[in-house]
Parts: structure tokens; C-alpha cells; sequence
């Protein structure tokens, strides 16, 4: 999970600079780059948006994980717990 964080802070960062990069152009410039289908900020947008959802769905996985391992372990105390009190 740690490899696609760092994905995403190099994508932020990429759309960073490149939003520094547009603001410092004029209006002429940034026309002609979009009339010539240079969409740099977007796909960037995108490629940060799917790192997201693939973030998401990673941590989704480790919280049923650790779920699932919690509910192993309180069912494990429930037997004990019943052996012990039938010994009773």
C-alpha cells in the first residue's frame, strides 16, 4: 500500500507543477495547447484518480483482513470460554 501512496504524492506533485506551469503562461498560449488536444493537467487528474480508487480498494482489503482475523481470534475466547464453564 505504501508504493501506491507514494504514487499518488508523485502524481500530485506532477499535476502541481504542471498547474505552476500554466499559470505562469499567458491565455494565448494556454488556447493553442488545448485547441492541439494537450491535456496534460487532465490526465494527470485521471491517472490520480485511479491511483486513488486503487488505494481505496487496498485499504478496503486490509480492513477485512484484520476484520476477519479479530472475529477468528473472539470466536477462539468463545470456546475457551465455554470449555472452561462446562468444566464447571
Amino acid at each position: 500500500m505504501t508504493e501506491v501512496i507514494v504514487k499518488i504524492v508523485v502524481e500530485v506533485l506532477s499535476i502541481l507543477a504542471l498547474a505552476t506551469k500554466e499559470v505562469k503562461q499567458g491565455q494565448t498560449k494556454k488556447y493553442l495547447k488545448k485547441l492541439a488536444g494537450r491535456t496534460d493537467i487532465e490526465d494527470g487528474l485521471q491517472s490520480l484518480d485511479r491511483l486513488i480508487q486503487e488505494e481505496v480498494r487496498m485499504a478496503t482489503a486490509e480492513v477485512f483482513k484484520v476484520t476477519h482475523e479479530v472475529e477468528e481470534i473472539v470466536t477462539g475466547v468463545d470456546v475457551r470460554v465455554k470449555e472452561v464453564d462446562d468444566d464447571y
